[in-house]
């Protein structure tokens, strides 16, 4: 039997207050193989130390990838964004010091389906660089 695998994701009520520093970071961990079907789903919402703060229902209109969206594919080889892969082992790493066991979280090898909120490219690299990517 395999375990679920999951990817990051913003949610939109997180983005503004983290921007502003009223909110500590947080992720939701979308499980692997979300499609772009505009349901609401449940998920788990984390910190940035990996600790579970609360179950959300989302839907794609409220939820944005951390891949670059500028990182465009080549040919039939997935690419995955160096900034989503630090972000995953930056929490990998601050939930293990915190002792909190993570599921399996993996970069996205291709623009998710499920992204379908838009953040500027200033909130987007404020984002990234309060989760520990360049």
């Amino acid at each position: 039997m395999t375990s679920q695998r999951f990817h990051l994701a913003w949610h939109q009520s997180h983005v503004s207050p983290i921007v502003l520093g009223s909110l500590s970071l947080q992720y939701v961990l979308i499980p692997e193989g979300t499609g772009s079907k505009l349901a609401l789903i449940e998920v788990d919402c984390i910190t940035d130390t990996g600790r579970l703060r609360e179950r959300l229902r989302v839907n794609p209109l409220q939820l944005a990838s951390p891949r670059d969206p500028d990182l465009t594919l080549s040919g039939a080889k997935p690419l995955v964004c160096e900034r989503e892969r630090a972000l995953i082992a930056s929490l990998v790493r601050r939930a293990e010091a915190a002792s909190y066991v993570l599921p399996e979280i993996i970069p996205t090898g291709a623009p998710p389906p499920w992204s379908r909120f838009t953040v500027s490219s200033h909130v987007r690299r404020t984002l990234w660089r309060a989760g520990g990517a360049p």
